[in-house]
């Protein structure tokens, strides 16, 4: 890890299992335990494969995840050559895209995270989301917790429509009501 942060005990278990008919399930519980604290997650899901198109459905559930033990892990896998990414991002696009760049791929995640904790101080508890990937649309279609002063709520979209010449649109509303600035 590069940027100093140590990334502490790392305990991965993945089971799963495939048919012929290109299906599968899979579940993985991981487990960091860095500088007194513990993130303990399980990731698990389902999956079809059809000429063309993957249906998927996941769920990440847990007790506590800490945001220091994701970006520690994160770093594990390098970003790649900054500036060859700059030149690749400055060239403009001169083609808009026909299909969706998810295209191919359907189906929904959900997240229950009892705990997440970016600052120790403020952790948000009972954190829930719902993503869903549909042909037409990527969606945050449900996520909320709650903070020591106030809930939190917001709901996203991104929606596809080949016929406009900006066939991307993207909305959403992120609702934090009563919350108390002076903490922070």
């Amino acid at each position: 890890v590069t940027d100093g942060s140590k990334l502490g005990d790392v305990t991965v278990a993945l089971k799963g299992k495939t048919t012929l008919n290109k299906s599968g399930e899979f579940s993985m519980p991981v487990t960091i335990v860095n500088s007194g604290r513990t993130s303990d997650v399980t990731v698990s899901g389902n999956f079809t494969q059809n000429p063309g198109r993957v249906l998927f459905n996941g769920r990440v559930a847990g007790d506590t995840i800490n945001l220091a033990d994701v970006q520690a892990l994160a770093a594990l896998f390098p970003a790649g050559d900054a500036s060859a990414q700059a030149a690749q991002s400055t060239a403009p696009n001169k083609t808009r895209d026909e299909k969706p760049i998810w295209t191919g791929a359907e189906g929904a995640i959900e997240i229950s995270i009892k705990k997440f904790v970016q600052n120790p101080a403020y952790p948000i508890t009972n954190l829930t989301a719902k993503l869903v990937m549909t042909p037409d649309k990527v969606a945050l279609e449900q996520f909320s917790g709650s903070t020591a002063s106030s809930a939190v709520s917001a709901k996203a979209e991104l929606a596809f429509s080949g016929k406009e010449q900006q066939p991307y649109a993207l909305q959403g509303q992120f609702n934090v009501p009563g919350f108390d600035v002076g903490a922070f």
